[in-house]
């Protein structure tokens, strides 16, 4: 008798505790008449409890990887929101882990107003991001925000297959808006599998620099000096692959460029050659290409070459202020700014 009295006590702590601890997290089958209680997007185990048959989940496997074990995916976590409600989207990241954020989408139960929604755990997904789910498990997917120049593509079944909604952004979706593709799981809406899509990159590139020609200037046939007339052009010259997201928004257009002169200030001297002081480009540097045209007398009999100093990053491009002449005849050279 002791010990049953023992084991209904221990019960009842448990239940207890599932209805004070202000836990709400559903079970997991581990094996007939044991459920384990677990966060679906951590690894932490809660409690185990005995159940009956009857009680053990519809599904046999609740998602509980959170898109870790996903190379193409980086989230940020947070507690369980109360009643502040959905943040403004200005106050979202946009970039983590050196890659733009897609969309965010929270676990629990969205609601019809910003003060009532956002609730739950959520995660940021990258840019790229592809989560083909599987027959047996489940994806959570309440209020959900989905970020400028992004898309996020739901799926009523695992690897992309049955009907298919996208939401495009900039857009806060609030309530678990019923796309023809959300599924009830244990109370909780979510789907099978989803895609995240943007048109727009962050720069990954290894930086470099070199001397470029700019014109070469002989009067080496003349008894006299003689007036040449150049062209050179200051300014960055971005890549098809970058600038294809600057008519996005301006906030893109803004970090994508904060980001790539990072990764030369980031980068050591040894990287470079011409002596440019890449850890304060300048303001001419960074802007859209401006061209001029100027004029320099060469004297009789002499070969002039100009170079400028150009910063390379993958397919982009920084023209400096700084320039090179070389007299090819004496071998001397000068270095001058424009």
């Amino acid at each position: 008798m002791r010990g049953i009295l023992s084991f209904v006590v221990v019960l009842g702590a448990l239940w207890h505790c599932g209805r004070t601890c202000g836990v709400t997290i559903p079970p997991t089958k581990t094996a007939f008449g044991t459920t384990t209680t677990a966060d679906p997007d951590t690894t932490t185990t809660a409690a185990t409890v005995t159940t009956t048959k009857e009680d053990l989940p519809s599904a046999a496997m609740i998602d509980s990887s959170a898109d870790s074990d996903n190379s193409n995916m980086f989230y940020s976590r947070k507690t369980m929101r109360s009643s502040n409600g959905c943040p403004h989207p200005s106050e979202f990241p946009k970039v983590l882990h050196g890659q733009f954020i897609g969309a965010r989408i929270y676990y629990n139960k969205g609601g019809p107003i910003s003060s009532l929604a956002c609730n739950g755990d959520y995660s940021d997904k990258k840019a790229g991001t592809m989560r083909p789910g599987s027959p047996v498990s489940i994806l959570w997917m309440g209020s959900v925000y989905v970020h400028s120049g992004c898309q996020l593509h739901i799926f009523e079944k695992p690897d992309y297959q049955g009907k298919m909604a996208t939401i495009k952004g900039p857009v806060f979706q609030y309530d678990d808006k019923d796309y023809g593709v959300l599924k009830k799981c244990y109370g909780r809406p979510c789907v099978r599998s989803y895609i995240v899509e943007c048109g727009m990159i962050m720069p990954n590139c290894v930086p470099s620099d070199e001397w470029t020609s700019v014109a070469y200037l002989d009067n080496s046939g003349s008894s006299f000096p003689t007036t040449f007339t150049y062209e050179y052009e200051i300014g960055t010259e971005w890549s098809t692959e970058i600038s294809q997201g600057f008519h996005i928004d301006v906030s893109v257009t803004t970090t994508v460029k904060a980001s790539f002169f990072e990764i030369f200030e980031a980068s050591v001297s040894t990287t470079f050659s011409t002596g440019y002081n890449w850890q304060h480009t300048s303001y001419e540097a960074r802007s859209e290409v401006s061209t001029f045209n100027i004029e320099t007398e060469i004297p009789a009999g002499k070969i002039l070459k100009i170079e400028q100093a150009r910063g390379v990053c993958g397919n982009t491009a920084i023209k400096t202020e700084m320039f090179k002449t070389t007299e090819i005849n004496s071998g001397r050279s000068k270095i001058f700014y424009q």
